[in-house]
């Protein structure tokens, strides 16, 4: 992933090198997570995104700077609980042709600096994955309702990117909506942090990323696939706060079957021509997360 960051010359090396050396927040947002960057988008006013407005204040444990000094000072990879949510902009080629180049690091540099603040909202840390998404890291060391955390930060960036989109068409009347496809995964991860410009990076050396944005690869148009393993432990309050569920094919039409898992394999006819993308994970059971009941979250 390093390597990748380091690709010269696209937009998604240039943001990340920006909030690396802190030129526009007073702190790297992918290594220290804590607190809230008070940079907006000229264009966007701040509002709350979600139905849970707050910080979580229950559970909470070490700071993310703490948990990454401690974890460096190890000096070898630790066993750790997490969740991983990986985030891609769904359809990033197309934008990319679309836009000028300019437009298009806009585009994404926006959508970062609004993941930067819903990540801190819920003491999450985040690395950019080339070529338009990024990982975002759940820790229980640092949060103890760790998996509730992942679950509100995903929707609330679902949220998130329909705001933007609409400071986009506003400027672009032919734009389509943006989205963001995501695949959530949870389990138990050998992490490591390395010392980099202004704090810690965090360093994942397991397969519950991996999977992660194996999950999000499959997702389309705005999808948020979730993988069992998140459920089997994730609080009773949060699973009757959500609606999810898995999508159909009947007679073909397309039917949704609330609160129930499939496996990834048996999802194919829903989202054709994704066998490449399923690739070691055709087993996984999944469900698909849609949004907060109402009145929930």
């Amino acid at each position: 992933m390093v390597e990748q960051l380091r690709q010269q010359g696209h937009p998604m090396e240039q943001i990340a090198q920006k909030f690396k050396t802190g030129s526009d927040h007073e702190q790297n947002p992918y290594v220290s997570q804590n607190q809230k960057s008070d940079t907006k988008p000229d264009s966007q006013e701040p509002e709350t995104l979600a139905p849970h407005s707050s910080q979580p204040d229950e559970g909470e444990g070490l700071t993310v700077q703490t948990f990454l000094a401690n974890l460096q000072e190890s000096k070898a990879p630790v066993q750790t609980r997490m969740a991983a949510l990986a985030v891609q902009l769904d359809s990033w080629s197309e934008w990319q042709t679309r836009l000028l180049p300019n437009d298009f690091y806009l585009l994404l540099d926006q959508l970062l600096t609004t993941a930067t603040d819903v990540f801190a909202k819920y003491q999450g840390i985040f690395v950019c994955r080339p070529p338009a998404g990024l990982v975002g890291y759940f820790i229980e060391n640092i949060i103890q309702d760790y998996l509730s955390a992942t679950i509100r930060c995903a929707l609330e960036l679902h949220l998130a990117a329909s705001h933007v989109s609409k400071l986009w068409e506003a400027k672009h009347s032919q734009m389509d909506n943006l989205m963001l496809n995501m695949g959530m995964h949870a389990g138990v991860e050998p992490l490591a942090a390395i010392g980099v410009s202004g704090g810690h990076q965090i360093v994942p050396l397991g397969n519950v990323s991996e999977i992660a944005v194996l999950l999000a690869d499959f997702a389309r148009t705005g999808q948020i696939w979730v993988s069992k393993d998140v459920f089997n432990h994730l609080s009773g309050k949060t699973i009757e706060e959500i609606r999810f569920g898995i999508p159909k094919l009947d007679d073909r039409w397309e039917v949704f079957l609330p609160e129930c898992f499939s496996k990834i394999c048996d999802l194919l006819e829903i989202n054709p021509g994704e066998n490449a993308r399923i690739k070691g994970i055709e087993q996984l059971a999944v469900t698909q997360l849609l949004e907060f009941k109402s009145g929930q979250g």
